[in-house]
């Protein structure tokens, strides 16, 4: 089966940077269209809601600062590959992500782990896992490799739950 689209969800962070390198590495042996997409976790969004009259102008002044954010992550660390299809959304990021790659017909899908275990994975849950199990096109999972885990904040965040 050919792969002609494949989908990178990322969180932004240094450890979704393996997942990149994978499917930058598949898009130029399959000659494959690459779309990175970050969603924005409704959740917190909504609690803006609840304090504030001006709360869509807010959230789009944060899609925004994603989209910029996600602009800088890619110049800054991503220095080969076919040209990148950036995507921002809102959502529950799992079902954003299954939702994407059913609307534009993604071959694979590329997603890091973060190797979250015990408490912290019941607290947070695992975004991965359940693109995984909800999925209805292949996902390869990637565990973030050595150097990115010591550089990253977030696995030190994480940890110390």
């Amino acid at each position: 089966m050919p792969i002609k689209r494949i989908l990178v969800p990322t969180d932004l962070s240094d450890l979704s940077l393996s997942s990149i390198e994978y499917a930058s590495s598949l898009a130029l042996f399959f000659k494959a269209e690459m779309y990175v997409m970050h969603v924005m976790d409704n959740e917190p969004l909504l609690a803006i809601g609840m304090i504030d009259a001006n709360a869509e102008e807010i959230i789009r002044a944060i899609e925004q600062k994603s989209k910029n954010e996600m602009s800088r992550f890619f110049s800054k660390k991503i220095t080969r590959g076919r040209s990148i299809s950036c995507i921002v959304r809102r959502g529950n990021p799992y079902e954003e992500i299954v939702k994407f790659s059913n609307e534009e017909q993604i071959d694979l899908i590329v997603i890091s782990t973060h190797g979250r275990s015990g408490l912290a994975k019941i607290l947070l849950g695992s975004v991965a896992e359940k693109v995984v199990r909800y999925s209805s096109v292949p996902v390869l999972t990637v565990k973030p490799n050595a150097a990115y885990k010591a550089n990253s904040k977030a696995v030190e965040s994480v940890e110390t739950i």
